[in-house]
């Protein structure tokens, strides 16, 4: 909580660069998280999403799942599915995108066509 409150998930993290990421698994913790946090989550995203705009498909869609999970009304849900469905391929699937660093020390990006 201490993250979500200072927010310095805006940060990213060592091996999570998107502050995407943290709130889109905080909002898929089951049962942790009480009707103030969820409520806080999706302020946060969508101020995250005023001053940080996401940087590939995969930060929009972690915004997106995070707003319809923590069940808020919010304009920016439309936006968001347009732009992914916009970039969709036609084989159905989206271009590969890295989600967190690897734990060696070269530092190579992690991350598949899903």
């Amino acid at each position: 909580m201490e993250a979500l409150s200072s927010r310095a998930y805006r940060q990213g993290s060592t091996y999570y660069p998107s502050p995407f990421f943290f709130l889109y698994a905080m909002a898929k913790i089951p049962g942790e998280c009480n009707q103030w946090t969820m409520e806080c989550l999706h302020q946060e995203v969508q101020d995250t999403l005023k001053h940080h705009p996401p940087q590939d498909l995969l930060e929009v869609a972690q915004a997106c799942i995070t707003l319809s999970l923590t069940k808020g009304k919010s304009p920016q849900v439309k936006p968001l599915l347009d732009r992914i469905l916009v970039e969709q391929q036609t084989d159905g699937g989206w271009a590969a995108v890295s989600m967190c660093w690897g734990l060696n020390p070269q530092r190579f990006w992690l991350g598949s066509r899903e």
